[in-house]
């Protein structure tokens, strides 16, 4: 009964990963999966066999524990897993995100750090540990983690995407490896660099969806000094243990010790605010900036991301199909082209001018309930229970088009906010998420505040 009132919680920004281990006896990750791959359909959705599913689990939780690492381990995986959950749920991105996009997601988050050795890149990389030279000392413990838990499938009784179509395994194998090689600390700054890009054109493209889902992830992975501060004091005080432990083995082994490694010599207090405010606070930042270009184009309302084009028929210009998105388009041609507002491109008399990103939108399938859709509402059926509804892959929004063609059609009119819309408000710009991700502002201000206290 416990656990499942904690279960109950893991809407929750405050949500205790700890507590859920004690009271599960060591198990948080098995549960927050299962309650999370239920929340939103996933086994259903891609039929997943629940024996093979728990066999797969269960390898899961061994592969994090058995080196006994303070830090990187199940309860880590598991609350990088629920925060990752709380982002697209509360936020609302979950919509915009196809159920194979989910279920990459709550995938990659679950096995992102999968066998993890206790130690880091540099380590591997200066020791020339067998991972390094399998891995070119690239990535070494990402590469590791999406190969063992690739691996993992193989075995028959683990087997959890056996029932995806071939273009849906290749696609959820491409989503889960670009997002958890985006976890490497070594990619931060280029991360943010990409997205400001992204930004700065103020436009979606081909890239926005992966750019997305890996600075989801990413963010996640280093979101514990926003928590609570009984939360984060765990996290901070075991991933430190976790740097001390590397440092006495390079010790013994005469190597120079890593940053942090060090356990005589570490200004503790000094080194967290330092990483929240070069590393947490601006991801955090651009990561809202990004949820607002997403939900808020144009003041339009929310848009889908990166999915394939409609089906057109005789009466649009012509043929606004992206080679990239081929299997969708072919997937959709039964769709009917009058249930969308679209400006398509004329392959025949534009095929020479330059292409630019656009948005067009799709009427809602139901009458419009804008006001009326609360954070991790069923907003497919309306129901207060059960996972946030997700676009379809034939509910088309976006397209590349010429640039021609921009006051064609739509005539630039805005359409009115569709049924996904979420219930907060979304000021571009102002980060006024309300209720949504100001917890984890206020607490990084706390947090750093009592760091500072103990430093003083």
């Amino acid at each position: 009964m416990l656990i499942f009132f904690n279960l109950q919680e893991v809407n929750n920004w405050h949500f205790d990963i700890f507590r859920l281990h004690d009271k599960s006896s060591g198990h948080s990750l098995k549960y927050v999966a299962k309650e999370l791959f239920s929340r939103y359909g996933i086994v259903s959705r891609f039929r997943i066999n629940l024996d093979k599913l728990e066999s797969f689990l269960s390898a899961v939780e061994h592969g994090y524990t058995k080196l006994k690492n303070p830090y990187h381990n199940d309860i880590h995986a598991a609350d990088v897993t629920q925060t990752l959950h709380y982002f697209i749920g509360s936020t609302g991105l979950a919509n915009s995100f196809t159920d194979l996009e989910i279920f990459s997601l709550l995938f990659a988050a679950l096995i992102h750090d999968f066998e993890h050795t206790g130690r880091t890149n540099n380590f591997h990389v200066n020791v020339g540990t067998e991972l390094a030279l399998l891995y070119n000392d690239r990535s070494v413990l990402e590469n590791h983690h999406v190969s063992a838990a690739f691996r993992l499938l193989r075995d028959e009784d683990k087997s959890i995407l056996t029932n995806l179509k071939p273009e849906e395994f290749r696609d959820f194998r491409n989503l889960v490896i670009e997002m958890v090689l985006s976890t490497d600390m070594s990619t931060h700054f280029g991360q943010i660099k990409n997205v400001r890009a992204i930004l700065n054109g103020e436009k979606v493209s081909s890239t926005t969806t992966m750019s997305l889902m890996s600075l989801l992830l990413h963010t996640a992975d280093i979101s514990h000094p926003g928590k609570p501060w009984r939360l984060h004091k765990k996290f901070a005080d075991t991933i430190l243990e976790e740097f001390f432990l590397q440092g006495d083995e390079e010790a013994k082994m005469g190597l120079p010790f890593s940053p942090l490694c060090d356990r005589n010599n570490v200004l503790i207090p000094e080194s967290q605010i330092s990483f929240i405010e070069f590393i947490v606070e601006p991801s955090l930042t651009i990561m809202t900036d990004l949820i607002d270009l997403v939900l808020n184009v144009e003041d339009g309302g929310p848009m889908q991301i990166n999915p394939a084009p409609p089906k057109t028929d005789s009466n649009n210009s012509g043929s606004g199909s992206d080679p990239k998105n081929s299997d969708s388009a072919n997937a959709n041609s039964g769709n009917d082209s009058s249930t969308t507002t679209s400006v398509a491109n004329n392959s025949d008399n534009n095929s020479n001018k330059n292409s630019t990103t656009t948005v067009s939108r799709v009427p809602p399938p139901v009458p419009s309930r804008k006001g009326q859709i609360k954070p991790f509402q069923n907003l497919s059926s309306g129901s207060s229970t059960g996972t946030p509804g997700r676009r379809t892959e034939s509910e088309n929004c976006i397209k590349t088009v010429s640039s021609s063609n921009n006051n064609s059609s739509e005539g630039g009119n805005k359409l009115p906010l569709n049924s996904r819309t979420p219930s907060f408000p979304l000021q571009s710009g102002s980060h006024n998420y309300g209720p949504i991700l100001r917890p984890w502002f206020n607490h990084l201000v706390e947090n750093k505040a009592k760091w500072r206290m103990i430093s003083a």
